[in-house]
């Protein structure tokens, strides 16, 4: 289980790492801070793409995730399961 911190963070994708702060002790909203918007344009995210994120390393001192990237539209089988909440790269859908 991810901890309910403030903690460093890198995602990993394509051999390249990006450094951010994930903000877990927030009651309704888990996020990262601004690392994740050079993730973002770094790697064209586009709305209708998904990110999966594997976690790697967990402790009360880092967190690493290995991110995949799916391009395109989200399959219809997960539609049903989809958090309208956001949109946008800012408040992003949540399957869970």
């Amino acid at each position: 289980m991810i901890p309910s911190l403030v903690i460093p963070t890198v995602l990993t994708y394509r051999g390249k790492n990006w450094k951010m702060t994930y903000y877990g002790s927030a009651r309704t909203h888990k996020k990262f801070d601004n690392g994740w918007r050079a993730f973002i344009n770094d790697n064209d995210l586009n709305a209708g793409d998904a990110c999966v994120f594997e976690l790697m390393e967990c402790s009360n001192k880092k967190l690493v995730f290995r991110v995949q990237i799916l391009r395109g539209d989200i399959p219809s089988e997960f539609i049903d399961k989809v958090s309208f909440e956001g949109e946008s790269s800012d408040t992003p859908i949540v399957i869970e």
